[in-house]
């Protein structure tokens, strides 16, 4: 959580400063120029630039927007002007219908596209072993076999470390997580235990002397 600071950027006059919870505020609504909307605490809010007020709109969002747009969607409950919000960075998102307040989340599919490769390690298996930038996964490459295989289901990997004979360690973005992974099982991120399995975060940890 954090405040927006709200100036005018012609006479450097500063307005009233709002919570805010999300990565972005949207574009000027096409209804009317002087409304954006934001999240703060999984809550769709406005703030009115002419007025200089904000507030909720009693609306839960199914999920962190880190995108806004609007679009024309022609769908029965939607018509005009849409609010369309990419929920996470995966393949989630929603919409909120301008005019009648309606609001669904959905999945669509999307094609993969290359990332910067972020860190790299070779493993004890003698793979090379990457994560990307900015929107996570990881993958190994096998250059023995030129075989590349990619992993699912992990967010930005800020380093990468190998232990013994079939552990590496991964440091994942945000909040500092760190991860085992064990190369004599498959990843599976999606099953209890998942593999990597999460061991703790260095975000705020109590446990740890001195931190």
């Amino acid at each position: 959580e954090e405040l927006i600071e709200v100036t005018n950027a012609d006479t450097r006059e500063t307005g009233t400063d709002f919570p805010f919870s999300g990565r972005y505020v949207s574009d000027p609504s096409p209804y009317d120029s002087s409304k954006v909307f934001f999240q703060y605490n999984n809550v769709l809010h406005y703030y009115d630039l002419e007025k200089d007020e904000y507030g909720s709109m009693d609306i839960t969002l199914p999920g962190g927007a880190i995108r806004w747009n609007y679009a024309e969607l022609s769908q029965e409950g939607f018509p005009g002007y849409s609010l369309i919000a990419q929920a996470s960075n995966a393949e989630r998102f929603y919409k909120y219908n301008l005019e009648t307040g309606k609001i669904e989340a959905y999945r669509w599919k999307l094609s993969g596209e290359p990332v910067k490769i972020n860190s790299t390690t070779k493993g004890p298996d003698g793979k090379i072993y990457s994560g990307g930038y900015v929107g996570g996964g990881a993958g190994s490459y096998d250059p023995l076999t030129g075989k590349s295989e990619y992993f699912y289901n992990i967010s930005q990997v800020e380093g990468l470390a190998p232990y013994g004979k079939d552990k590496i360690y991964f440091g994942c973005y945000s909040q500092a997580l760190v991860l085992e992974y064990d190369l004599t099982k498959p990843w599976d991120r999606t099953k209890t235990p998942a593999n990597p399995l999460f061991l703790f975060n260095l975000y705020k940890n109590d446990s740890i002397p001195g931190y």
